[in-house]
């Protein structure tokens, strides 16, 4: 449903203005890309939602192959990793997504003995974290980027458990809305980027208040759309809750 959205958004949008990326050239095959090689499609960031709905289905058949013995589980989504990455499928997402997913099972198993961990680790992991996370995303480096991730499953849960006892509202309430600002900020940052263009001022000299113009809308757009327009269509407001 998101990935159709995103078609007929770019469809009606790129007869009017340039601005729009990732233009639709063939309709009926970027819809199948869209579903046979969601990564390299023409709205790639629904990657996560399609692997995860993949795990959602595979993984209890894995759960009852193994009769319940999750930790079988770890050297055989680690050996993932060393199998040829290819765009079919998401598999290339999929096989690193799928050892991370084994290891939250796991520690939700053992949820004690995790927040004892996770108290003594945390700290060190963020700091390792925070000094990764530029230099991954700046080289794209793929095992810059692994080494960010396995580092963040101990740095924000541990950050989290350390600050539970802290007000953050603010923060709770962006946790609610995650799902639907995931699904549109790339839909409302195109639609400020192209009243940008229309307004004559797409330029590196302004681009720090488009920026936050660009934040405000995809955040707050998405919360307004969740709370006000999509309870009154139940069965779209139910999938992202």
């Amino acid at each position: 449903l998101a990935g159709l959205a995103v078609f007929f958004g770019k469809l009606a949008f790129q007869t009017v203005t340039p601005a729009v990326d990732n233009k639709i050239q063939d309709g009926a095959g970027e819809v199948l890309t869209l579903v046979s090689q969601p990564t390299v499609s023409y709205c790639g960031f629904l990657w996560y939602i399609y692997a995860l709905s993949i795990l959602f289905v595979v993984f209890p058949l894995a759960h009852r192959a193994v009769r319940g013995r999750i930790g079988w589980l770890l050297p055989i989504t680690a050996a993932f990793w060393l199998l040829p990455s290819t765009t079919w499928f998401a598999w290339g997402s999929l096989r690193i997504l799928s050892l991370f997913v084994v290891i939250g099972v796991i520690a939700g198993r053992h949820h004690d003995l995790t927040r004892r961990w996770l108290g003594k680790l945390w700290l060190p992991a963020l700091a390792f974290f925070l000094a990764v996370l530029l230099p991954a995303g700046l080289y794209d480096e793929p095992s810059l980027r692994v080494f960010a991730a396995m580092l963040s499953i101990i740095a924000l849960p541990g950050l989290m458990q350390a600050t539970e006892s802290w007000s953050l509202r603010m923060l709770e309430t962006l946790g609610r809305y995650t799902l639907i600002i995931y699904l549109t900020n790339t839909a409302f940052i195109g639609l400020v980027k192209v009243a940008s263009l229309q307004l004559g001022i797409w330029h590196a000299s302004q681009f720090p208040m488009i920026a936050v113009v660009m934040t405000v809308v995809a955040i707050g757009g998405a919360v307004l759309m969740k709370r006000y327009l999509l309870p009154l269509v139940p069965p779209l407001d139910r999938i992202t809750t």
